[in-house]
C-alpha cells in the first residue's frame, strides 16, 4: 500500500513506472494522486480496470485524462474525488462508491468531466460540468446523484433511481425513479419519464417525452411549455406554492388534487 503521485516525466502512459513517484505504477490497495504539481496528460496505458486502487484523488491537476478518441481511463478505485480543469474521461467501472465532484473544466460544446461507472452509488457534484452516460450508447448506473452547483449531464443510457436537486442544472436524458428539486433548474429531455417528482423549489422543465406519474407540488414550478411534444402527468398534487405551467391542449392531466390551503390557478392564455 502506498501513495502514488503522477509526475509523467516519461511520456503519458499510465503504465509506465518513471511517470509515478515514488516509481512504479499504481498497484492493489494503493492510492492515486493527480496534483497541481504535474500537468502531463494521461492518454495511454488506460485500462487499469484489473487494479483495485484505494483512492483516486484529482486535486487540482491541469491535464488532461483520456481522450474521446482513445478511450476512458478504466479505474477500480474505494473512494473518488475531482478537482481537475482540463477535459476528462474516466471509467469507474462496477465500483460501488461514492464520486465527489469539486470542481472541474468549464463547459460549453463540450463537457469538463465524462463519467461513466455501472454501480455508483452516489454521484455529489458540487461545481463544474458533468456528463454521465453522455456519449451515444453509453450506459451508467446512479442511485443517488445529488446537484449543488455546476451542471449535470445524463445521456439517454443513464439508469437514474435518486436525483436531489440542489442548486445549479441538471439535464436528464433518462428516466428517473424520484426526483427531488429543492433549487437550480432541472430539465427533461429525451423520452425521458419522473415517476415521482417532489418539488420543493426551483424549475423542472420536462420536455421528455415520458409519463411523470406523480407530481408533488408544494414551492417549485413546473414547467411543460417548452415542447410542444403531448404528455402526460398522472397524478398532479397541488399546494399553496406550488406551480405548473402548461398547454392544455398538449398535455394531459388526469387526476389533479389541490391543497386545503388557498391556491391560486391563473390562466394567461385566454
Amino acid at each position: 500500500m502506498a501513495d502514488k503521485i503522477w509526475t509523467g516525466a516519461t511520456d503519458g502512459d499510465y503504465g509506465t513506472a518513471g511517470n509515478w513517484s515514488p516509481s512504479g505504477v499504481p498497484t492493489t490497495a494503493d492510492s492515486v494522486y493527480l496534483t497541481q504539481d504535474y500537468s502531463v496528460a494521461i492518454t495511454t496505458g488506460l485500462d487499469q480496470s484489473l487494479v483495485a486502487i484505494d483512492k483516486f484523488v484529482v486535486d487540482g491537476y491541469t491535464g488532461k485524462i483520456g481522450t474521446l478518441a482513445l478511450g476512458y481511463l478504466q479505474i477500480d478505485p474505494d473512494s473518488f474525488s475531482f478537482n481537475g480543469s482540463d477535459v476528462s474521461f474516466i471509467d469507474v467501472g462496477s465500483a460501488a462508491i461514492n464520486l465527489d465532484i469539486r470542481s472541474t473544466a468549464g463547459g460549453g460544446t463540450t463537457r469538463g468531466l465524462y463519467l461513466k461507472g455501472s454501480a455508483i452509488a452516489v454521484l455529489s457534484m458540487i461545481r463544474g460540468d458533468v456528463g454521465l452516460a453522455h456519449q451515444y450508447g453509453e450506459t451508467s448506473t446512479a442511485a443517488t446523484i445529488r446537484v449543488t452547483g455546476g451542471t449535470l449531464v445524463c445521456g439517454t443510457g443513464a439508469t437514474l433511481t435518486t436525483v436531489d436537486a440542489y442548486g445549479g442544472t441538471t439535464r436528464l436524458g433518462a428516466n428517473v425513479t424520484t426526483l427531488n428539486a429543492y433549487a437550480g433548474n432541472v430539465s427533461t429531455s429525451s423520452t425521458a419519464a419522473i415517476t415521482t417528482l417532489n418539488g420543493y423549489g426551483g424549475t423542472v422543465t420536462h420536455n421528455g417525452t415520458g409519463t411523470i406519474t406523480t407530481a408533488n407540488l408544494e414551492g417549485a414550478t413546473l414547467d411543460l411549455t417548452d415542447s410542444g411534444l403531448a404528455r402526460t402527468v398522472t397524478t398532479l398534487n397541488l399546494k399553496a406554492n406550488g406551480t405548473i405551467v402548461y398547454d392544455p391542449s398538449v398535455i394531459t392531466i388526469t387526476t389533479q388534487n389541490e391543497a386545503d390551503t388557498p391556491v391560486r390557478i391563473t390562466a394567461n392564455n385566454a
